[in-house]
């Protein structure tokens, strides 16, 4: 059997006269993190986007780690949530690393190397992401949370949500962090008139987007709404304390749809307890589920989703294509989608 194996890839590429694939790339060994079901979508995607790929490469699939560990020293392309540097020493043959996250904090800097190339699902659920926040904006501004508190004890009372709502359309928008998350929420507000300004440390041009000169501290003081965007770096985390909450306008919003950890959540507590600022919604938590004693348990004008910003069911067919299509070009010694250059620390 894998002497038919071995004849196939090398018959394969001569009959088909594939004079652009890589010779090496032909005899490509691909480990996939998932059990049967997520097997047969991936082979429904391998069969639609590169209905070729029987003849160039060899899928494996594993759902727990003694099978990874037996099957990574052949492993060329691994596909799954995390990886680390001592999966690195397991995996001689490895070349690319295609992650179905679009965070990458667990990831020490020595994974990337020369030989080592690593593809992010960043990018893929931003609209997503920005719709979330779009929601999230007007639930704060329309104080949906007052209305469903009201509704559970059947009470009709428009006159403490009518005093809060000031509207969208000219309200200054503050993102931190322009990636893919922090461009598709910027554009979309935009659209609905608001005002957008924002800061991210490749300092970009991005049309209609006013970079803050003065950074965090300016864009804090002149936003309405706080938008964070970041990757959670050792530069990132809990990047807004107290005191960053304390230069935010009083009337102002807090959204969170980056990682828990850039917030000082026990700072928060403080912030929305002592009315420092108007009010917050966060998709995402230092630990989730969260504990029954976090310091947010009980916060008032606080809008907790869980985690739902990226939209995981149209994440994971977006995920297999990409990472697909990137297969095939990687075996074509094409340009991969998503390609993640540094890990800034």
């Amino acid at each position: 059997m894998r002497l038919k194996k071995i004849l196939k890839r090398i018959v394969a590429p001569i009959i088909l006269n594939t004079s652009h694939i890589n010779w090496k790339t032909a005899l490509t060994h691909i480990l996939i993190e998932g059990g049967s079901e997520q097997k047969k979508d991936w082979l429904n995607t391998f069969n639609q986007i590169f209905p070729e790929w029987p003849k160039f490469i060899e899928i494996n699939f594993f759902n727990n780690f003694a099978i990874r560990d037996i099957l990574l020293p052949q492993t060329e392309i691994y596909i799954g949530t995390w990886f680390s540097e001592e999966l690195i020493k397991k995996s001689p043959q490895l070349k690319l690393i295609q992650l179905v996250t679009s965070g990458i904090e667990f990831l020490n800097p020595s994974v990337i190397t020369d030989n080592i190339q690593i593809a992010t699902a960043s990018g893929i659920a931003s609209e997503s992401v920005a719709e979330h926040v779009l929601m999230l904006i007007l639930a704060l501004d329309r104080r949906l949370d007052i209305a469903i508190r009201q509704q559970g004890i059947w009470c009709w009372r428009q006159d403490r949500i009518l005093q809060n709502i000031k509207g969208l359309k000219g309200r200054t928008v503050g993102i931190v962090g322009l990636g893919n998350n922090g461009r598709a929420v910027g554009s979309l507000l935009l659209k609905i008139g608001m005002k957008v300004v924002g800061i991210d440390i490749r300092a970009p041009t991005i049309e209609g987007i006013e970079i803050c000169p003065g950074g965090l501290d300016e864009l804090l003081s002149v936003s309405d709404f706080v938008v964070l965007c970041v990757p959670l770096t050792e530069k990132t985390k809990k990047m807004i304390g107290f005191e960053q909450l304390k230069r935010m306008k009083q009337d102002a919003y807090l959204i969170n749809i980056a990682r828990g950890e850039v917030i000082d959540e026990l700072a928060l507590s403080r912030a929305l307890k002592k009315g420092i600022i108007k009010g917050a919604a966060l998709d995402v938590l230092s630990s989730e589920p969260p504990g029954f004693f976090h310091p947010l348990r009980g916060c008032p004008n606080l809008i907790i989703t869980p985690h739902i910003a990226g939209n995981i069911n149209l994440y994971l067919d977006k995920i297999q294509q990409r990472f697909v299509s990137n297969i095939k070009a990687f075996i074509s010694g094409e340009r991969l989608e998503g390609l993640l250059q540094n890990i800034d620390t």
